[in-house]
């Protein structure tokens, strides 16, 4: 038999090892527990990761979206200022063009008085000849003068006649002559309302070249502005992605 000091050792060991079973089957349970904490955790942080990873592939094809879209413009951007350095140059050549033109009418106003001064004189001419026609008229009708009722011989009323013929028909080959003077300034100045009408054409082209610069100028701001917004994009897209690597790289 043991006496009571061996007794109570052994019931002291005997309550180590049950306090040690105890601890033991909670620490059991902890780890069980610990590990199927982690067991969700790592299941979410793969869900996360999946997320971040197609996360990160959406932000891959936005930015590559986003600078094809950019190059894109760019490139439409230096088409339309291309187009509109040779539609300056268009302009150009019309003004030389217009320029000239108005050189020759210049000589317009010229020609337009000649003509009207030439026709004053054959309206004078045509007056003159009037006056003539009627002093023959007057030396085939009388043979006294209604004056002084002198006799009028008929040597001196043919002489008149003769000089009044000869005179009327220099005035008649005058105006034959200055009527074909005026057909020809006629003709010279229907060429430069021909030509006032080439330079109205031209300017009017001026007009349409330079309303489609004003376009191409416009086209210009908006695909500027949208390179800039898709730009200012990127950057969020950036700043988002730089969000995720830690998650994607697990650092």
């Amino acid at each position: 038999s043991h006496d009571s000091g061996e007794r109570r050792e052994i019931v002291e060991t005997l309550l180590d090892i049950d306090v040690f079973s105890t601890m033991n089957a909670l620490l059991k349970g902890k780890i069980s527990e610990n590990k199927e904490e982690i067991k969700e955790l790592n299941h979410k942080l793969a869900l996360l990761k999946e997320r971040a990873d197609a996360q990160t592939n959406h932000i891959k094809v936005l930015k590559e979206k986003s600078k094809t879209s950019i190059d894109k413009y760019e490139l439409e951007i230096q088409s339309a200022v291309n187009q509109n350095d040779e539609l300056q140059k268009e302009i150009h050549d019309l003004n030389n063009q217009i320029d000239v033109l108005l050189e020759q009418v210049t000589e317009k106003e010229d020609l337009e008085l000649e003509a009207s001064n030439i026709e004053k004189d054959i309206t004078d001419n045509k007056t003159t000849i009037n006056k003539i026609n009627k002093e023959i008229v007057f030396y085939h009708n009388n043979d006294k003068c209604p004056t002084c009722s002198q006799d009028i011989s008929a040597e001196l009323k043919n002489n008149k006649v003769h000089s009044c013929n000869i005179q009327k028909t220099e005035l008649e080959s005058a105006i034959i002559y200055q009527n074909s003077k005026i057909e020809l300034l006629e003709e010279k100045i229907k060429k430069f309302y021909e030509i006032e009408t080439r330079t109205g054409t031209l300017r009017n082209k001026i007009a349409e070249v330079q309303s489609n610069i004003f376009a191409n100028n416009q086209y210009v701001k908006r695909m500027t502005k949208q390179i800039a917004d898709l730009h200012s994009e990127s950057g969020d897209i950036e700043k988002e992605n730089d969000k995720l690597q830690p998650i994607v790289t697990g650092k």
